[in-house]
């Protein structure tokens, strides 16, 4: 993987930079993130905050408690609503960014090694036969699976 990457939101208001690689990426298969994408699974890439840096516009941040009483954040572009960021459960939520993988320019080698909440994925999604997969949540940070 070579890093930096860039990447933004569809419409270029936010664009951002990723200055050395993932400490880990991971799919998420949860309902919350099948509605709030419209896609069958989010794949994201955990980078330490000072490797994350946006270089043009202000995302939109958005919170709310889900049905197990977490509350979420995430930020999006308000002209063009294209999902950016989200906080990396189990972490303290100013060392890490949770950065959406399909708003990178470049995807070129950023495969998920993790699947979490596979109970809801969709009967047509395979699980890579080399990747750890956890029916929900990991039992404890998601982090902790990169180490």
């Amino acid at each position: 993987m070579t890093f930096p990457r860039e990447g933004g939101c569809q419409c270029g208001a936010i664009r951002y930079v990723v200055d050395e690689p993932p400490k880990l990426i991971f799919a998420c298969h949860c309902k919350d993130c099948q509605r709030r994408s419209g896609a069958a699974v989010v794949v994201s890439l955990i980078v330490r905050d000072q490797a994350f840096r946006i270089t043009n516009g202000h995302p939109t941040p958005q919170r709310r408690t889900n049905d197990q009483g977490r509350v979420l954040e995430h930020w999006f572009c308000a002209d063009c609503g294209t999902p950016l960021l989200g906080m990396a459960r189990g972490t303290t939520p100013n060392l890490y960014q949770t950065v959406r993988v399909g708003t990178m320019d470049d995807v070129a080698g950023l495969s998920p090694s993790v699947h979490v909440w596979t109970r809801s994925a969709q009967d047509w999604v395979s699980m890579p036969s080399n990747a750890r997969c956890f029916e929900g949540n990991p039992p404890g940070p998601l982090l902790a699976l990169a180490e």
